[in-house]
């Protein structure tokens, strides 16, 4: 436990140090969220043994790298570069029928997918007006949601909610969680009128918007995580690779902001439609 605090801690400084330097240079955080994402992808298929074939995962992380940058480039280069990807990754599976199964090949393309809208609607978000806050908030309630979570669980919990997914997820645990995520987004809202009032940063996210959407973003968070959780099981592992003491590899840590980033995306274009976020 002490060590996934620690690692937690060093996770949560190089993520505050990411936001000082993309406040600055915004190509910065497409260039972690390609590199995260991209090591992510690589873990889900090779450690998880859905598909073996490198050729095939280097289409893969290529798609996942170009779509990190694509709202720089053009708004329909995201569909040219998926394209390209079904492509090719259909073309491999063809050349090489004798040594890769069909399914690798599906496998491939549905998690490279999943993994490119994860780090496109990331881009997406940090490169606009709020892009700080939007970083501070995603990551932190999901990470303080799953990390109260993870507590309350094993002092309180007792009934399991999906024990053949993932044995040690409980119902206490997860109302803990949604608990955890909305006093986070409270302490955000805090932090960034400090920095607005010291003219540091200066937002003015739309309160009642930013404490309600919480609970909502938890659940994605949720759903993200049980949807990597699925994955590990089906593969009999626990994590996808041991490289971050205590919390298994980049894609146990991208699995909670796989549904988030697009939810969060959804929601901020229709509050900023509707004029609510300002």
């Amino acid at each position: 436990m002490k060590t996934r605090i620690i690692s937690g801690t060093v996770i949560a400084l190089a993520i505050v140090a990411l936001a000082a330097v993309g406040s600055f240079f915004p190509l910065a955080y497409s260039f972690a969220a390609a590199v995260l994402g991209a090591l992510a992808l690589f873990e889900m298929l090779y450690n998880t043994g859905f598909c073996k074939n490198l050729p095939l995962i280097a289409v893969g992380c290529l798609f996942v790298v170009f779509s990190s940058f694509s709202q720089f480039i053009s708004t329909d280069f995201y569909a040219m570069a998926l394209a390209i990807m079904l492509i090719l990754s259909a073309t491999i599976g063809v050349l090489l029928h004798k040594i890769i199964r069909i399914h690798s090949v599906f496998a491939a393309v549905s998690l490279s997918v999943v993994v490119s809208i994860t780090v496109r609607f990331v881009s997406l978000l940090l490169c606009r007006g709020y892009g700080l806050f939007y970083l501070f908030y995603i990551v932190g309630c999901t990470s303080i949601a799953d990390t109260g979570a993870y507590f309350i669980g094993v002092r309180f919990g007792k009934h399991k909610m999906i024990p053949a997914v993932s044995p040690k997820k409980t119902w206490e645990g997860l109302f803990g969680g949604l608990l955890c995520g909305t006093v986070f987004a409270a302490f955000t809202l805090v932090v960034f009128d400090i920095l607005k009032n010291t003219h540091i940063y200066s937002v003015s996210p739309n309160k009642a918007l930013t404490i309600c959407m919480a609970p909502v973003l938890v659940l994605a968070g949720v759903i993200g995580d049980l949807f990597t959780s699925l994955l590990k099981r089906e593969s009999k592992i626990k994590d996808f690779v041991n490289i971050i003491p205590g919390h298994g590899g980049f894609a146990d840590r991208l699995d909670s902001l796989l549904f988030v980033a697009p939810l969060m995306y959804l929601i901020d274009s229709i509050s900023s439609f509707a004029g609510i976020m300002k």
